[in-house]
């Protein structure tokens, strides 16, 4: 899940979670003070910057309508609505947009028209490219509901 606003974090520019954050194989539920809920239980915080908020939604059998809860170092937000769905199959886009995001293997280059979107490279023929997506399937094991 993106969260996407103003001053959802302090640290600039934003970081992804370390290897150290990662605890007896637990995903970390704060990065830097920023924590989220959705639908009241703890979500594992993958990326935190201050415009930008990206976490894993905790497998609890919800769907439909619940409430994100973004917390930054103890300011906490005001619940805001989003739609949770079993599977939401999406690809990671450029920002700003429509375009998903596809690398150049092995020098993971962004591939792209660089007239369309600037510092992209051309795939090239017989050139292997690679595309993220997510939400295609539930994780295996599932997340907890509540991490903590």
């Amino acid at each position: 899940m993106t969260i996407q606003g103003t001053n959802l974090a302090n640290t600039n520019p934003g970081r992804t979670w370390r290897p150290d954050e990662i605890v007896a194989g637990r995903l970390p539920t704060s990065l830097d003070g920023v924590s989220v809920t959705i639908n009241g239980s703890a979500a594992f915080v993958y990326y935190i910057s201050p415009g930008q908020i990206n976490v894993q939604a905790p497998t609890d059998g919800s769907t439909g309508t619940v409430s994100v809860v973004v917390t930054n170092n103890g300011a906490v937000s005001a619940p805001a609505t989003a739609q949770l769905q079993r599977y939401a199959p999406a690809f990671f886009q450029y920002t700003g947009t429509p375009y998903a995001i596809v690398t150049r293997y092995p020098d993971n280059a962004l591939v792209g028209n660089p007239a369309t979107i600037p510092g992209t490279v051309a795939a090239g023929a017989r050139r292997r490219a690679d595309s993220v997506g997510d939400g295609l399937r539930a994780t295996n094991p599932g997340a907890p509901p509540d991490p903590s």
